[in-house]
């Protein structure tokens, strides 16, 4: 999922008043269309047009297979394709390489799900994803651990043993499922030096503000939408006047996920618009904190995804589009709450599709992603999220590192569509990151250390000068 997650405060009452209600199936935050329990997510071939089907959503209630179905695809030719994430030298009949993964403890309450709690769909996710990692057993072995009551010390003592090659870094909930609390993680693995898959705490911290990352965006060269940050409800419609902003305006919290406290009344034509979607984000959602307001613009929904490190060996997935054809016309274009979490809900039947927008477009796109993938520091895989503007013209809304991972995760939709299974998907993650720990301590071999005993001899002339004298010496 994005990182950009709402605090227990912002959440909490909400979703557990949603929960009095009966609860709808739910998909997993960040993704939005759910695929058939026989797990390995597929894709079918191509149309006679030569276009790749749009994914849907499955009707409510259905187990039945998807209509999904696979090319065959076999990982040779991935990685083929992606400029090998294979170590070099790797050979046959070596030790295989353990994995512990870590994700979310089921046993604990988990303030950004339906009910507070972990329900069905969130144990099929670990089922399905212990079922695809058990396709990559000729490689690695894998070790589960949720128990976040005992994971420090179970860690540690990895750390000790030495026996961890790396982490499969899932726990997108957080530390005690708390939401703000999965760069802790991170950090915490860093500190007692197990290599995890994914991206680190400073950049996951930073993530939590949209308006941070756009603002490093449009720094960069990145088209973005015109934005403002406002931390009071009274000044927003001050801000639109003086900011000339021009209706519609689109309002969202600065710092949820999943499209919380996005709905319809997000787009704003008036200033009675705009008091109309701050009571919908204070006292539906109960979201405290600043609001984004930004230009609303008209176009397509996009995405980008990449697996691996820019500039690096990387494998750039199809640029998506989000498909409405089956939402009533009369509806507004719009990736909100309801499209994720009300299987009720016109908005859940949008599908996902390969864009059909011209080649300059997408490598734009592309291009782009790699370069905001670069400069705020993500690792392995990240999906990014656009809209086109009426012109035509793309800009970037977010960034997602460490985005959803579930078999129905908008970026495994992505990789259905690049005819990627699920198992596929996660080896590439994985192999992603094996090889750019493998850079890295390569790269730190080559570093060349200033030696200890120079600094000690610079340091005691250093102190033999009156302290007026030593500026050449500090030089």
């Amino acid at each position: 999922m994005s990182k950009r997650v709402a605090s227990e405060e912002e959440t909490g009452s909400a979703k557990q008043a949603k929960a009095a209600e009966k609860a709808p199936r739910r998909r997993n935050v960040g993704s939005s269309f759910r695929v058939s329990p026989e797990r390995d997510s597929e894709v079918e071939p191509h149309s006679s047009s030569g276009r790749r089907s749009s994914i849907r959503n499955q009707p409510s209630g259905e187990r039945r297979r998807s209509s999904i179905r696979s090319a065959p695809t076999d990982d040779a030719t991935i990685f083929a394709r992606s400029a090998s994430f294979k170590k070099d030298g790797e050979a046959g009949g070596q030790r295989k390489r353990r994995i512990i993964v870590i994700h979310g403890d089921p046993s604990k309450p988990n303030p950004i799900l339906p009910g507070g709690k972990w329900d069905d769909d969130d144990f099929e996710a670990v089922a399905t994803l212990r079922q695809a990692l058990d396709k990559l057993a000729d490689d690695y072995t894998f070790d589960f651990k949720c128990n976040h009551d005992t994971l420090i010390q179970e860690m540690q003592a990895e750390a000790r043993n030495g026996t961890c090659d790396l982490v499969l870094q899932f726990c997108d909930e957080g530390f005690m499922n708390h939401p703000k609390m999965e760069l802790h993680l991170t950090a915490f693995l860093e500190m007692i030096g197990i290599p995890y898959t994914g991206t680190g705490p400073v950049t996951i911290g930073m993530t939590y503000d949209k308006q941070v990352i756009l603002d490093i965006a449009k720094s960069i060269g990145i088209p973005v939408p015109r934005s403002v940050l406002v931390d009071k409800d009274e000044l927003i419609v001050p801000t639109i006047k003086s900011e000339q902003l021009v209706y519609p305006v689109f309002i969202k919290p600065n710092s949820t996920d999943g499209s919380y406290g996005i709905t319809t009344k997000s787009i704003c034509r008036s200033d009675e618009d705009v008091q109309a979607c701050v009571r919908m984000v204070r006292e539906q959602f109960h979201i405290s904190g600043g609001l984004l307001i930004q230009e609303y613009l008209e176009g397509a929904d996009m995405n980008t995804g990449i697996i691996g490190n820019p500039p690096g060996p990387c494998h750039y997935l199809p640029v998506t589009e989000e498909d409405y054809s089956e939402v009533p016309a009369h509806l507004p274009r719009i990736l909100g709450f309801e499209s994720k979490w009300d299987e009720n809900s016109p908005y859940w039947k949008i599908g996902t599709k390969v864009t059909e927008r011209d080649k300059a477009t997408t490598d734009f796109m592309n291009e782009c992603s790699a370069k905001l993938f670069q400069r705020i520091g993500v690792r392995d895989y990240a999906r990014f999220d656009w809209k086109l503007d009426a012109n035509g013209q793309p800009r970037m809304l977010e960034s997602n590192p460490n985005c959803g991972w579930s078999y129905d995760a908008h970026l495994q939709r992505m990789c259905a569509l690049d005819n990627l299974t699920y198992s596929q998907m996660l080896r590439m993650i994985i192999e992603a990151a094996f090889q750019r720990l493998d850079a890295h301590a390569k790269s730190a071999q080559e570093e060349t250390f200033v030696d200890l005993s120079d600094v000690s001899q610079f340091r005691s002339s250093e102190k033999q000068v009156a302290p007026t004298m030593r500026g050449d010496l500090l030089l």
